[in-house]
């Protein structure tokens, strides 16, 4: 027996030995690797370098996107070359936001390169850990052979907030961490996932509101019918007057109500809808389609609850935080900037339906899945297209030792229009 051992504990080290040699010569063929043998321990570290090696590789694919924003930031942190303490000072004399880490990386690095590929490979890094981590949380409770449905709630939650996504940098980066801490403390039963969580809102200060929902969830508990009920009238509930909710804000910290006014407002409103009905066909349908995927699973899951949700109290729960979380953000989603927040209440939602469905399996299981899984392959098609945009040739087929010394890759995409 303890000759077995030894034979699978060679077997594995011979493994990640390999896999760490592959990803210095092919990122991307690691990675599909890792994903095969997503048993292993290594596995999920082979994602969380390629996070930062596509952060080196980044494309930024227009000029509108928001990484542009980033690197403006940076480099005229290089030109005025603010000392530390007249840095520190600046940045705490900031009264409309307090999320303090990422101008503080990027402050740290400017110390060290002028090159902004560094810069994005760190930011890569961050995200990737936390990315990494909130998909192999799920999979350790997915056991036994994944169904079909469960591989594609796997796919979809992976590509929600993926890596091309730091292109808007704080939000997709404080999402996981809101994730990771929140998983953690509520079903890994970990204290201090709480404080993950808040930490998330030193990312982007949006995370208080989600996190404000976790502290409202820690103390009103388990209320499986209430939020059924509260959930169903967020999804019919009429449109909700804006200056209304501006004048429910009074509550927020005054910097949060300061910056909320800019979104609060018909004004914003009509400029954003405007946007959305320029977009072709997949880019208005595209998200709607995994929200209702979503919605649909999380009301039939309330009815089959007694068969195993109610027996499994650590998953009760869970769903019961989805469900209070999704509703709220449903209500609040008429303010456009606050609909991001539903894709993170998505995150929560497929986490769960991925271990649900991977131990309830019957006929009326399967039908049901059947009708969502449609919408959950249209928005992944379309998510994934997207990344092409911000996707470079080296990202694909490159390696971080030639990556070095190429610089002005163009997006995949370019080559497929």
């Amino acid at each position: 027996m303890q000759t077995d051992k030894v034979v699978i504990n060679d077997i594995n080290k011979s493994d990640k030995v390999y896999a760490f040699l592959l990803f210095l010569l092919s990122p991307l063929l690691s990675v599909i690797v890792s994903i095969n043998k997503y048993k292993a321990s290594w596995a999920k570290n082979i994602i969380w370098l390629y996070a930062a090696f596509y952060g080196f590789t980044f494309v930024i694919g227009n000029s509108t996107s928001d990484v542009n924003r980033y690197k403006s930031q940076f480099m005229n942190m290089k030109y005025y070359d603010y000392s530390v303490t007249e840095y520190f000072q600046y940045l705490l004399s900031n009264e409309h936001s307090f999320d303090y880490l990422q101008p503080l990386i990027m402050f740290i690095m400017s110390y060290f390169t002028d090159d902004f590929r560094i810069v994005m490979a760190i930011f890569g890094l961050i995200f990737g850990y936390f990315y990494s981590r909130n998909i192999w949380n799920i999979l350790s409770f997915c056991k036994g052979r994944m169904p079909k449905i469960v591989v594609l709630f796997l796919a979809v939650f992976a590509i929600i907030y993926t890596v091309w996504d730091i292109n808007v940098l704080r939000f997709t980066i404080a999402s996981h961490i809101f994730f990771y801490g929140t998983f953690n403390y509520l079903v890994n039963k970990k204290k201090w996932g709480i404080l993950i969580a808040a930490s998330a809102m030193l990312m982007h200060y949006t995370l208080s509101l989600a996190f404000i929902v976790l502290l409202i969830y820690k103390f009103v508990g388990n209320r499986s019918r209430i939020y059924f009920l509260m959930f169903l009238v967020s999804l019919v509930a009429s449109e909700i007057n804006l200056s209304s909710i501006r004048n429910s804000m009074t509550f927020l910290p005054k910097n949060l109500q300061e910056d909320s006014n800019d979104y609060i407002n018909e004004d914003y409103k009509e400029y954003r809808q405007g946007i959305n009905e320029r977009k072709n066909f997949r880019g208005k349908f595209y998200q709607p389609a995994l929200k209702w995927s979503a919605v649909i699973l999380l009301i039939y899951v309330f009815f089959r609850r007694k068969v195993w949700l109610e027996k499994h109290p650590l998953w009760f729960k869970f769903y019961c935080f989805t469900l209070l979380f999704f509703t709220i953000f449903n209500f609040l989603s008429s303010i456009p900037v606050m609909n991001r927040f539903v894709f993170l209440a998505i995150l929560f939602a497929l986490a769960f339906l991925a271990v649900y469905f991977t131990y309830n399996k019957t006929l009326i299981d399967s039908k049901v899945n059947l009708l969502v899984v449609p919408l959950l392959l249209f928005y992944f098609v379309v998510k994934f297209r997207i990344g092409l945009e911000f996707t470079g040739f080296f990202t694909l087929i490159g390696n971080p030792i030639l990556a070095l010394y190429n610089e002005g890759d163009i997006a995949f995409i370019n080559f497929l229009k």
